[in-house]
């Protein structure tokens, strides 16, 4: 569960089942302060600028470049900003997906091993930091 979840989690049980109400709420104010102070300010990664034509319509693009999107802002046109959203968190395989691959693995090679195979799949989870780092 995520921290902002666990903060909304415990929120509501502070309104629903609280006996010290002022207590909860000091302690429960603390963390969310903390949280939200921890919480980087996500910063657009591209603009969507709407521009006139000279015929009256108009268009819009896409503007990567912080400083052009900069030249751009004065106008009137509304200028949108561009956010990207974080990858979910990944998971180790689990020990059927692991069985399986080896499976499928050594059916396509006779010279696979489950112990290689295996160790293989630990180094590449622990190359990418998923899972439990041992």
């Amino acid at each position: 569960m995520s921290n902002a979840t666990e903060l909304l989690r415990r929120t509501l049980e502070i309104w629903e089942k609280s006996t010290s109400f002022v207590t909860d709420w000091a302690k429960l104010h603390k963390e969310i302060r903390a949280f939200l102070d921890a919480e980087p300010e996500a910063e657009p990664v591209a603009w969507i600028i709407e521009t006139e034509l000279q015929d009256g319509s108009y268009t819009r693009w896409v503007c990567e470049d912080r400083k052009r999107h900069e030249e751009h802002h004065d106008s009137l046109s509304p200028i949108i900003p561009l956010y990207t959203r974080p990858e979910p968190a990944r998971k180790p395989m689990t020990s059927n997906e692991r069985l399986q691959g080896f499976i499928e693995c050594r059916d396509n090679d006779d010279g696979a091993h489950l112990l290689s195979f295996l160790d293989g799949i630990r180094f590449a989870e622990k190359h990418h930091k998923i899972g439990d780092e041992e």
